[in-house]
């Protein structure tokens, strides 16, 4: 698992950084793009979430490929290339990882108020500024977990698989 490490960092580093910047320089408008006061809060809420996701993610499918083995061989056997074989894993994966940050979306302002939400009113702001930032930040948390584990499922593919598209011995170790 350890030769995950750095595909995965990557993936999530790039996924996040990539979403962070286009919030600050066209949903928020920022002249400096790094202003810590707006970089580090949504950072947080971004990073939290794609981390959650790739755990999430990245459990779900290498489990699933371990669990429908047989499959995945078949599916190779009668000529899939590796993307191939993978696909429906990965797109189960993405299912199980979006379902938490949707259900988060639709309760947001109906069973809880968020607290950016919440300290943008009590600070004076407009209630339906603090709605479309809150809508703004939501919609990036979902790009960015369903970007960051994509990518890194995508990324952890060279490193767990080998040339001719088996999982490499010893990735799942004594248990999974």
């Amino acid at each position: 698992m350890k030769k995950l490490f750095v595909p995965i960092i990557l993936s999530i580093a790039f996924s996040n950084l990539a979403v962070l910047l286009y919030v600050n320089k066209f949903v928020i408008t920022l002249d400096n793009l790094l202003d810590a006061r707006y970089l580090i809060p949504i950072a947080d809420m971004l990073l939290g979430n794609a981390l959650r996701g790739n755990v999430v993610g990245i459990g779900d499918f290498y489990r699933d490929i371990k669990r429908n083995e047989n499959r995945y061989l078949y599916s190779l056997s009668i000529g899939a290339d590796m993307y191939e074989a993978v696909l429906p894993y990965l797109r189960k994966s993405m299912r199980t990882v979006v379902k938490p940050t949707l259900a988060n979306i639709y309760s947001i302002g109906i069973v809880a108020l968020p607290g950016m939400m919440t300290g943008q009113i009590l600070e004076g702001a407009s209630p339906l500024v603090a709605i479309k930032y809150q809508i703004s930040i939501m919609i990036a948390i979902y790009v960015s977990t369903l970007l960051s584990t994509t990518l890194s499922i995508l990324a952890s593919l060279r490193t767990a698989f080998d040339e001719y598209g088996l999982v490499k011995k010893g990735l799942y170790g004594k248990k999974i």
